[in-house]
């Protein structure tokens, strides 16, 4: 989920006193094109989920891992299913 979207910046809420994000994501929520600082690993654990990361589309099946670098646009669809998000 996004918390805190500024335009497409997103500024991520970590947990009190760390710097990183880990959670199991069943959201059936698109989110739309942004971009953040942190960067961030996406896991579908159940189901496919699609991501759109430099203007570039992506299935994503269960066990596939993708990369967002620091600063790259991308968006995700709605999707049933669960993924973990590590930011």
């Amino acid at each position: 989920m996004i918390e805190n979207l500024n335009g497409i910046k997103e500024t991520v809420n970590f947990k009190a006193n760390t710097n990183i994000r880990l959670y199991d994501n069943e959201e059936f929520e698109a989110y739309p094109s942004h971009w953040h600082s942190p960067l961030e690993i996406i896991m579908p654990t159940e189901n496919p989920y699609y991501v759109t990361c430099c203007n570039q589309n992506f299935t994503l099946r269960e066990g596939d891992v993708i990369i967002i670098n620091p600063g790259a646009i991308h968006s995700m669809e709605a999707a049933v299913g669960k993924r973990l998000i590590f930011q």
